[in-house]
C-alpha cells in the first residue's frame, strides 16, 4: 500500500469520510487511514458480507481507542437500486435511433430486449418517459408502453452491460424506500451501535422518520442521513432536511436525474 501522509484534522469543521473496500479494510490499512486523518468510515452494504463488515467495525473501534480520538462508522443502506438483468448480448451497443424493448421476466429473449430487477417497471412507465442507462451515458425515450413491454428509442447511444444501473428521471415509482435487506441491515446496524445510518434514494421525509423509529426501537442514538439522489427529493428538500440528522449528496445518481450542470448549484443550496 502506498504510504499516506499523516494530517491532523481534529478541531476542523470539515471531516473526511473514507469508504472501505477489499483493499482498504485490513487493520493495517485502517490504521494508516486513521493516522492520515479519516474521521468517518463508510460501509457500503451493497457490497461485501455482514461478517466482513462486522470485522471492519471491530478494527475501526480498535484504531479509535488506540489513537484516543473518535472515529465514526457510517452504514450506507443500499436502497432499491434498479439494475438491468443479464443481457442476451453482453456488452451491447445502443445506437442512436435504434429501438429496444423492456420486457417482463428474468431473461431477455433477444439482444435488443432488456429485463430489470424491478418487476413493476413496465407497469409504471408511460409514453414519453426518459430512461437513463450506464450512469447516464445512454438515454432512451419510451415510445409505447403496453401491458407486456415498453418499446423505447435510443436518443443518446453508448455501450451497456449486464447489471448496470437504470435511472428514471421524473418517473414516479411505487418501489419502497427500503428493501428487506435494508430493514435487516438497519436492525443489525442499530444493534451494533454504529454512529450513522444513511438511506439511499430518499424521496420523502416520511421515509427518514420511519428509519429513525426503527433505529430508536433498538435504543440506538445513530444519526440518520438522507442521501439526495432523486429529483423527488429536491421537490421536498426542506422537509427532508428537517427530518434528517444530515444529508449526503450522491452526485453520481443525482447528476443523472437532473442536468449534471445543476448539481453543484443544488448542493450549494442545501
Amino acid at each position: 500500500m502506498m504510504a499516506i501522509a499523516a494530517k491532523n484534522t481534529i478541531g476542523t469543521r470539515s471531516k473526511i469520510i473514507a469508504t472501505l473496500g477489499p483493499v482498504s479494510s485490513s487493520l493495517a490499512a485502517i490504521e494508516q487511514l486513521v493516522e492520515a486523518g479519516v474521521d468517518v468510515f463508510r460501509l457500503n452494504m451493497a457490497h461485501g458480507t455482514r461478517a466482513e463488515h462486522e470485522t471492519s467495525i471491530g478494527r475501526i473501534r480498535e484504531c479509535s481507542v488506540r489513537h484516543r480520538r473518535p472515529v465514526a462508522v457510517l452504514v450506507d443502506l443500499a436502497g432499491p437500486k434498479i439494475r438491468l438483468g443479464e443481457l442476451a448480448h453482453d456488452p451491447y451497443e445502443c445506437r442512436i435511433g435504434d429501438e429496444i424493448r423492456f420486457v417482463r421476466g428474468d431473461a431477455a429473449d433477444c439482444e435488443s430486449s432488456f429485463t430489470t430487477n424491478y418487476g413493476r417497471l413496465i407497469d409504471e412507465l408511460s409514453d414519453g418517459d426518459r430512461i437513463m442507462l450506464a450512469d447516464g451515458v445512454v438515454e432512451l425515450k419510451v415510445l409505447d408502453a403496453s401491458q407486456d413491454e415498453a418499446v423505447c428509442q435510443v436518443i443518446e447511444g453508448g455501450t451497456i452491460r449486464s447489471r448496470q444501473g437504470v435511472n428514471l428521471p421524473g418517473v414516479a415509482l411505487s418501489v419502497p424506500a427500503m428493501t428487506e435487506d435494508d430493514f435487516d441491515n438497519a436492525h443489525w446496524s442499530a444493534e451494533l451501535g454504529v454512529d450513522f445510518i444513511s438511506l439511499s434514494f430518499v424521496r420523502s421525509p416520511e421515509e427518514i422518520v420511519d428509519l429513525k423509529k426503527l433505529v430508536r426501537s433498538h435504543s440506538s442514538q445513530a444519526m440518520v442521513i438522507a442521501k439526495i439522489e432523486k429529483r423527488e427529493a429536491l421537490d421536498r428538500l426542506d422537509e427532508i432536511i428537517l427530518a434528517s440528522d444530515g444529508v449526503m449528496v450522491a452526485r453520481g445518481d443525482l447528476g443523472v436525474e437532473i442536468d449534471v450542470a445543476e448539481t453543484p448549484i443544488v448542493q450549494k443550496h442545501m
